[in-house]
């Protein structure tokens, strides 16, 4: 089968709803909604799977520089059969490569590294809630899967080349950065005519509106799941600001990669390559010291990668 480029591939965009008209919203849509909170939002997550507890040992035992063995981070899967069996699946999929099928956790251990494994265990744990349809930003079942892998695979990409060099945690970041669109969606959904109405009255991005209609955005949420989670501090700051990579005047590096990452998703090559003149594009390229010919390099490699993506699978 031919190889597929990224620019062929089905584009998960941001701003996926296309406004329907230029009529602002009508009184009696707003007057009909409840007033929505975090509080309110944040309720949902109780709704979502609670990440194996065994999965946030290994990230923060992976995390923390700790000196641990192969053996001791298999040991801590296996205390979870489910979840290992699951995890040794993930891992003879065609997306990791591995010269040869493993049958047990610490040969997979042994092979792929304790930071690759990683990775692994937060494909298997997440998988579930990230393939499930989202409603209101129109996702179709495993939309925002293969989106949330594409974003995964060009941050840890991005990070092979720039001042932020662990790769790893990159990937659980992409991974993980709109996670918050789970439970946000059918909010979303129910003021939907008053998004629309907005960017086409401002000229703004579609997760501008969800932040000036509702008071807070996907990505805030996502943060707020992220700490739920317990998962590390890093992680979660990168989840909150991945549309906001400038905070208090500064960049911090991590959040400008998911940005990039996020950023390299969204159109073709060409496109994207035309969008590095962009200033907040800019600026995170100068403080992670990339250049356009890393980019040209991250988009052939990403493309290569996403090949092997409909082979990743839980079955």
């Amino acid at each position: 089968m031919p190889r597929t480029s990224l620019a062929t591939q089905p584009q998960y965009t941001e701003t996926r709803l296309r406004p329907r008209s230029s009529e602002p919203p009508q009184k009696e849509v707003v007057s009909k909604l409840e007033p929505i909170t975090m509080e309110k939002v944040l309720e949902g997550i109780r709704d979502l799977p609670a990440l194996p507890s065994v999965m946030v040992k290994v990230l923060r035992v992976t995390s923390n520089g700790e000196n641990v063995s192969p053996r001791e981070v298999a040991a801590i899967i296996a205390q979870d059969p489910n979840f290992s069996a699951r995890m040794l699946r993930m891992a003879n999929s065609a997306y990791y490569g591995l010269p040869r099928s493993v049958s047990t956790l610490s040969d997979a251990v042994l092979m792929l590294g304790n930071c690759s494994i990683r990775n692994v265990a937060m494909l298997a744990a997440s998988s579930d809630t990230l393939n499930q349809k989202v409603v209101g930003y129109e996702l179709r079942p495993g939309e925002l899967w293969r989106h949330s892998i594409m974003c995964a695979t060009a941050s840890q990409l991005l990070a092979e080349h720039s001042l932020y060099n662990d790769r790893e945690v990159a990937f659980v970041g992409g991974l993980l950065h709109d996670v918050g669109k789970i439970v946000l969606g059918s909010y979303v959904a129910e003021r939907l005519p008053i998004i629309q109405a907005y960017c086409l009255k401002y000229g703004s991005s579609f997760v501008e509106a969800e932040r000036a209609v509702m008071g807070f955005d996907h990505a805030e949420v996502g943060g707020r799941i992220a700490a739920q989670w317990n998962l590390p501090s890093p992680l979660v700051n990168a989840i909150t600001y991945h549309h906001n990579p400038i905070q208090n005047g500064s960049i911090n590096p991590f959040i400008a990669l998911i940005y990039l990452g996020n950023r390299l998703c969204f159109s073709t090559p060409s496109e994207v390559l035309d969008s590095l003149a962009d200033e907040g594009n800019a600026q995170c390229m100068e403080a992670l010291r990339l250049t356009p010919q890393h980019i040209s390099n991250v988009l052939q490699q990403l493309g290569e990668q996403m090949d092997k993506v409909p082979l990743l699978t839980m079955e």
